[in-house]
């Protein structure tokens, strides 16, 4: 199909059901109805009815096919844009549910220094006081949105001025300037930092 729209003979109302946004949201990704099927561990058929599927339901054209690609009309990109998100918030949901249902996680992201050289060595002692729960640690400064992610605890570095809203000050550091010897010797006299 070439066109970008089309008008079905009556546009549905009900919701529309979730395999097809999975579907659609495979292929956005890829641009590739193989590729989409692959991930899915579906047929390339079954992907391809399911975007049909979803087309009717939305009354037009999502993709636009050529021979050998795809690529988003207008209108998929839209529904892209407003799907994709919320399909990970309830992707979320459902973890946290499985979580509660089965053996305690804390899943914790921190900067790899500071969980290397502090959280780290103080793990073993939780472990032990602490059985049935399990943690995992992400070395990773990358913000996280704690409401979206299945994050349940970042640690952060920041200035008090830069702090996220919510956030709990654990501890502060002290800086000292420090130089080689060979530094020192081998020039001007070093005045300030």
């Amino acid at each position: 199909m070439a066109s970008a729209e089309y008008a079905p003979a009556v546009l549905r109302t009900r919701p529309v059901a979730t395999g097809h946004w999975r579907a659609f949201l495979a292929v956005a990704r890829h641009l590739n109805f193989r590729a989409a099927a692959d991930e899915l561990a579906l047929t390339q058929s079954a992907v391809s009815r399911q975007i049909q599927a979803l087309e009717d339901e939305v009354g037009v054209a999502l993709f636009l096919r050529h021979t050998r690609a795809v690529e988003l009309t207008s209108a998929g990109a839209q529904l892209q844009r407003a799907v994709a998100p919320a399909l990970e918030r309830m992707d979320a949901a459902v973890r946290l549910v499985r979580q509660t249902a089965g053996r305690r996680s804390v899943a914790i992201t921190t900067w790899a220094s500071f969980a290397s050289m502090w959280l780290i060595p103080r793990m073993e002692e939780f472990q032990r006081d602490n059985p049935g729960i399990d943690i995992r640690i992400d070395a990773s400064d990358v913000q996280v949105d704690l409401e979206t992610s299945d994050v349940d605890l970042a640690l952060r570095y920041a200035m008090p001025a830069g702090a996220t809203q919510g956030g709990i000050r654990l501890f502060g550091e002290q800086l000292a300037v420090v130089a080689s010897p060979w530094l020192l010797k081998s020039g001007k006299p070093l005045r300030t930092p």
